[in-house]
């Protein structure tokens, strides 16, 4: 997968999904600007480095499609931004702009705003 990849969701798609996150106020007009990787402090735990990836997603779970949008990439999963409140552990697709999908496991959610919750999920291989 491409880190600069230009392509976006179609706007077809991205209009027909059940609901769409809300990007809180503070972060609406400078979220699509980071590019390569993100900041790494001398008390990070992470085992892989993490490389931003700022765009549009479609997410499908239980039978719905929501709209999302991507924050961050490593090896190991990816964060992002959710209208939806998910599980620990709880069953997602989630298909990027270069049409890739992959299967994922909620691993860490939290509500940040309105409709909008920051979200992290594991590759299931």
């Amino acid at each position: 997968m491409k880190l600069e990849d230009k392509r976006d969701i179609s706007p077809e798609r991205w209009e027909a999904v059940f609901a769409k996150v809300c990007m809180p106020s503070l972060t609406d007009e400078t979220f699509f600007e980071p590019r390569g990787p993100t900041d790494v402090s001398s008390e990070n735990k992470r085992s892989y480095d993490r490389f931003f990836l700022r765009s549009r997603a479609i997410l499908k779970w239980n039978k719905s499609v929501v709209g999302v949008y991507t924050k961050d990439l490593s090896r190991q999963g990816i964060g992002f931004l959710s209208p939806v409140d998910f599980k620990l552990e709880e069953s997602i697709q989630l298909q990027l702009t270069n049409g890739a999908e992959y299967h994922m496991a909620v691993t860490r959610c939290r509500l940040i705003g309105d409709n909008c919750f920051d979200c992290g999920a594991r590759f299931i291989v």
